[in-house]
């Protein structure tokens, strides 16, 4: 049997790696569940949901984690695409891609990141916007394996 050797410092920062993942997506969509409104858009057997969560409602520990900044002015853009009905969806992999328009019709593209936890994924993406004001989301999700993407719209405000 060969060994390779590992440092304890880079063990260490594995695992945390991993606890990091591991904690990040079932915390953040129970804070965008009860923080925020979600909103969906199903077709044929896809489901794309999507809800916005003030940066300053979340935990210190997932927002340094993963490198997120807590600010009035900033939000957490969750996406998460369901494959199947009723009690049977399941997250699938997609390729998603947001953008926001604000009041003075300005759009601004949101980077999206896949975090992965139990072989589920979800998508999130900071958002950088004016405290109270409506914004205008669109979402197109394309699931891994269609050619026909899923469009959500929607306007979303964070009120303090």
């Amino acid at each position: 049997m060969m060994t390779h050797p590992i440092s304890v410092a880079a063990l260490s920062d594995r695992l945390l790696r991993c606890a990091q993942t591991l904690l990040l997506a079932p915390a953040l969509l129970a804070f965008s569940t009860a923080n925020a409104q979600v909103h969906a858009h199903s077709e044929g057997d896809y489901t794309v949901r999507s809800s916005l969560v003030a940066s300053t409602a979340l935990p210190e520990v997932l927002l340094k984690a993963n490198s997120f900044d807590a600010a009035p002015d900033k939000a957490l853009l969750n996406v998460v695409v369901l494959k199947g009905q009723g009690e049977r969806r399941e997250p699938v992999a997609a390729r998603v891609e947001a953008k926001m328009r604000d009041l003075l019709g300005m759009t601004h593209r949101i980077d999206m990141r896949a975090v992965q936890d139990n072989n589920r994924v979800s998508y999130f993406g900071m958002v950088d916007h004016v405290p109270s004001e409506a914004m205008t989301f669109e979402i197109e999700a394309t699931p891994q394996g269609s050619e026909e993407p899923l469009n959500l719209s929607y306007q979303d405000r964070l009120v303090r």
